[in-house]
């Protein structure tokens, strides 16, 4: 039965010379269908990277760059996972991919959603990328409102909580710059606020946003629930795109984060989790494998 798939796969972080993990090694045994019209019988070793961004969503590459890098370091799988686009599938319907990469790839989007109040992402794989983009666009702002509309959000929080800033000082070019990165930079232009934010999270940007303005624990959460759609209506897009939903990066969310995976997979929305991230301590990848087992994931 051509329309069964048989799949045993076993995942080995590779990483470079600097120690960062640039993409899995995967030994894989599959027979069947696995996308589009391809059926294929892999026994041997292969380097694969399922979460890929480009200059679309604030990657560093262009989409002939990101072919490139994979054609170059061997990679024989990639899926580009742009964040709540996929314009970069429009390109390559328009490009002879041969010319850049030879391997194959697996269409996918990664969407921002939230659940439990807590702003995640989901990643859509073997999506038809067409009506993915048409959802999209019914359902999420545009790149610059939606950046307009979290900065103000996050500017309001500021005022609220009685942080020193000035607003007039929180300038940037809508169309490339976050505006939640010149509200960080102002924040902490004034050492007057330090003694509303943890060290590791005045140095950071990244840790500061998961941390207060995305966790709903803190004081300085910010409700963006009026700017994404629910995780009911992304798994839905997804699935009505023939995908199958997949949380990533799942310890992401600090001590939110088994509570959010836990409602997704007791909701029965979950067909796989991230198995290995960057950021995973040993004891979190020895978690997440043991979950996906326990929980009959991907």
């Amino acid at each position: 039965d051509k329309n069964k798939i048989n799949r045993r796969y076993f995942f080995i972080p590779f990483y470079n010379k600097t120690n960062k993990l640039i993409a899995y090694i995967i030994s894989i045994e599959i027979t069947g269908k696995i996308w589009q019209n391809d059926y294929v019988k892999i026994k041997e070793r292969s380097m694969i990277d399922l979460h890929i961004h480009t200059n679309y969503s604030g990657g560093q590459s262009n989409l002939k760059e990101v072919l490139q890098i994979a054609q170059r370091r061997k990679v024989s799988i990639i899926a580009i996972t742009d964040n709540n686009t996929c314009e970069a599938y429009k390109e390559l319907n328009n490009i002879l991919i041969a010319k850049y990469y030879e391997g194959k790839i697996i269409p996918g989007c990664e969407f921002s959603t939230i659940v439990n109040n807590v702003p995640i992402e989901l990643i859509g794989y073997n999506i038809d990328t067409d009506l993915a983009q048409e959802e999209i666009s019914k359902l999420y702002l545009s790149k610059l409102d939606y950046n307009i509309y979290e900065t103000n959000l996050i500017i309001q929080k500021c005022l609220e909580m009685g942080l020193k800033i000035d607003v007039s000082r929180i300038q940037y070019d809508v169309n490339k710059e976050k505006g939640k990165r010149a509200v960080f930079k102002e924040i902490t232009r004034h050492i007057e606020n330090k003694k509303y934010i943890s060290d590791d999270a005045w140095n950071n940007c990244r840790t500061f946003l998961l941390t207060y303005t995305a966790n709903p624990n803190s004081d300085f959460f910010v409700d963006f629930s009026s700017l994404i759609p629910s995780y009911k209506q992304v798994v839905e897009l997804i699935r009505k795109c023939g995908g199958k939903v997949f949380m990533p990066h799942i310890f992401k969310y600090n001590e939110n984060s088994k509570g959010v995976l836990e409602t997704l997979v007791n909701e029965g929305l979950l067909d796989g989790i991230e198995g290995y991230y960057p950021y995973y301590s040993q004891e979190q990848q020895k978690f997440a494998l043991e979950f996906a087992k326990e929980h009959n994931l991907y």
